[in-house]
């Protein structure tokens, strides 16, 4: 048999390519078409920004498939980063990795920015000078255009002052007679959201009944939006757009499939992710505080709405959505000073655990299924963005004083297989919970979701 002697291609980066509002204490993964069996990755894949180089220690996951790359310190907070091939990585059967080249732009590479700073000083807080919006899901004339059943989420180069309605500030929604639209609008830090419900029943926002009227002019108006960092800043203006059909619609049930930890399986004997190697749907938290916590395993089912496929072209991304409400909960953890003292309950004596964690979803969650970026490959992974606001919190009451906490604007990046009727979604996500006040903790989160797709399974599984 003669080996393979075409060119294999990265399939996946987290982060993607263009990505924005990235944590400063992130990993870098990339996955690839064929297991790599280059024994000179770090003399090969360089990691720069402004001030040069960035050391990294390299790991490979997946049999080689993925690759991991753990930065020696923490990005710097407002910088922009690239990743290079400095030369083709070997993979097996002869085949030569390349230097990606997204289809999202002609800059050879990966690029990202990494966010703000959460400290209040303004030289760290500011993305920019000026007060604007850095970035906006959906837009007009980008890869995500709004849809009927769009959540709009949009993010700032200031922290908004959290007084924003006292002071006169107004975010809206209106409709082609310039009458108010419905809508959820959340604001935490630099970010905001509005999710629009036109159901006179709210226990049916997210719901099929929940959609703005395709065709139709809408604006999305901001007035008067105050900056916490820059005293008498104001922001204004609105967005004019025409929301796409999405329907007939059709809902999945994807379940968050529980890596053996939630059955009292080990870490090291648990399921792991394709992606980064963790335990999928894991949640570890790492922090001064509480030092670097056991893994909590998140489980739970949610319904994806996606749009009619048929409707849209090979080449643009196929919308999803998740409904506002949707609830995945994760297992106790034991509450431990620097991860090694256990703290004490007054009540009664014992260790105290968190209890629960209850994650619910604020808004509706948007989504985009994409073609591949990175490669023409029909056999290639689409690609999976998804946007979502969550609330947090702990069944314990002293826990839940400390973790209790809305999260806005979390972004996951993944891959979409079908195998044998079931969609498989893969995809990595970070979360930077405020503890006490104090610091903010990470964690990153290797997410594993399964739906049944064959002609045997209930494909509109909502219970609408």
């Amino acid at each position: 048999m003669n080996p393979k002697t075409s060119p294999g291609s990265v399939i996946y980066s987290y982060p993607a390519d263009g990505q924005q509002g990235v944590s400063p204490k992130a990993d870098i993964v990339l996955k690839f078409s064929d297991p790599i069996t280059d024994d000179d990755i770090a003399v090969k894949i360089s990691v720069t920004n402004s001030q040069g180089p960035v050391g990294y220690s390299p790991e490979l996951i997946d049999g080689g498939r993925s690759l991991k790359l753990t930065p020696n310190a923490p990005f710097a907070v407002n910088s922009s980063y690239s990743v290079e091939f400095k030369e083709g990585l070997l993979a097996e059967g002869g085949r030569v990795m390349e230097n990606p080249n997204s289809k999202h732009d002609s800059v050879p590479g990966i690029q990202f920015d990494t966010r703000s700073s959460f400290s209040g000083s303004k030289g760290l807080a500011n993305f920019k000078e000026s007060f604007e919006v850095t970035n906006m899901v959906p837009e007009v004339g980008s890869e995500f255009e709004p849809m009927n059943f769009s959540t709009f989420r949009l993010t700032m180069s200031h922290p908004i002052h959290p007084r924003w309605q006292a002071m006169g500030g107004r975010i809206e929604l209106v409709d082609k007679d310039n009458n108010a639209v419905p809508a959820t609008v959340l604001v935490k830090g630099n970010r905001i959201t509005l999710d629009p419900c036109v159901t006179d029943d709210k226990m049916l926002c997210g719901s099929k009944q929940d959609v703005l009227n395709a065709g139709e002019a809408y604006r999305l108006a901001i007035t008067d939006l105050p900056s916490l960092t820059v005293k008498g800043t104001l922001f204004s203006e609105s967005y004019d757009f025409t929301p796409r059909d999405t329907g007939p619609t059709v809902v999945l049930q994807q379940t968050a499939i529980d890596s053996g930890i939630g059955n009292g399986m080990s870490e090291g004997a648990a399921t792991t992710s394709i992606l980064n190697g963790q335990a999928i749907n894991g949640v570890k938290l790492n922090s001064v505080l509480l030092g670097t916590t056991a893994a909590s395993q998140q489980t739970g089912n949610l319904f994806a709405e996606l749009a009619y496929a048929p409707g849209f072209e090979a080449n643009e991304a196929l919308p999803l959505r998740i409904a506002k409400g949707s609830v995945l909960n994760s297992t106790s953890l034991d509450v431990k000073v620097g991860g090694i003292v256990n703290v004490i309950d007054a009540a009664t004596g014992q260790p105290q655990t968190t209890g629960n964690i209850k994650v619910t979803m604020l808004s509706d969650a948007s989504g985009y299924m994409s073609p591949n970026p990175y490669t023409d490959d029909i056999n290639a992974p689409r690609q999976i963005t998804l946007f979502m606001d969550v609330s947090m919190n702990a069944e314990n009451a002293q826990p839940n004083a400390s973790l209790s906490q809305d999260l806005l604007g979390v972004e996951l990046r993944g891959i979409a297989l079908v195998r044998d009727g079931v969609l498989t979604i893969d995809a990595i996500g970070m979360v930077e919970p405020n503890l006490l006040g104090q610091e903010h903790a990470d964690s990153t989160i290797a997410f594993h979701l399964e739906a049944d797709t064959d002609i045997d399974s209930v494909l509109d599984a909502a219970p609408w």
